[in-house]
């Protein structure tokens, strides 16, 4: 407990002493996610699949139904994200061309009995706003691990309470939204809000996730907690 409140508190002062600028953001996504539908053409998916191919990236840590690798090179991804609405393409402008301050991952998790889903139980992955780009490679329903987002858990509000209770989430509760993708469907979240990866009934799921950093130093240590 003890060490959770000292992480929380840390972040949390990094955030409103070192980054006030980038709170204002987090206004930009409404209740902090946003999916589109049909926004990437079949021929897209299939360069993106084979540009982010499984062996080409950096391996990191992940449990044994999880294979993850890393890639710096964002271009493809940023290149099809100028078709994005502009209202939010002015703000994920705002997240890449300073600092070097993005990476992609390309993941595939199986169902194994017993095991969690991408990212473990319900969490915020920094007390700074986080943009993720999550484009499925394959068809997304509710056995096979879609995202749970927690409207609105991204706002300052919430992160102040859950601050002030050591803590870095709240649970998941019946207002969730759950990311049910087809083939082409793109989703945008700030994942400073609590979220979750839906741990998988059957199958596999396979997806591109572009990570998108407020500051250099968050992208270090994202890095870092998947390097060990």
């Amino acid at each position: 407990m003890i060490k959770a409140l000292y992480h929380s508190l840390t972040q949390f002062f990094y955030a409103i002493v070192k980054a006030p600028k980038v709170w204002q953001w987090r206004n930009n996504l409404d209740q902090g996610f946003i999916k589109l539908e049909a926004f990437l053409t079949e021929d897209e998916i299939a360069e993106l699949r084979d540009f982010y191919q499984l062996g080409k990236g950096k391996a990191v840590t992940a449990p044994d139904n999880d294979s993850r690798e890393i890639f710096d090179n964002c271009v493809p991804i940023l290149n099809l994200l100028n078709r994005l609405p502009k209202h939010l393409k002015t703000r994920v402008d705002q997240f890449y061309p300073k600092q070097n301050c993005y990476f992609v991952m390309r993941n595939i998790i199986r169902y194994q009995t017993g095991a969690k889903g991408s990212g473990g139980n319900a969490h915020r992955d920094s007390f700074l706003p986080q943009l993720k780009i999550f484009i499925p490679l394959t068809k997304i329903g509710k056995s096979n691990g879609p995202l749970a987002y927690v409207p609105n858990s991204h706002g300052f509000g919430s992160k102040v309470a859950c601050c002030l209770k050591g803590v870095r989430q709240i649970r998941l509760q019946n207002g969730s939204v759950t990311f049910l993708a087809s083939m082409g469907d793109i989703a945008i979240a700030d994942t400073s809000g609590s979220h979750q990866g839906i741990p998988l009934q059957e199958g596999n799921r396979d997806m591109i996730t572009a990570y998108f950093f407020s500051s250099h130093l968050e992208k270090t240590r994202v890095i870092e907690q998947f390097l060990h």
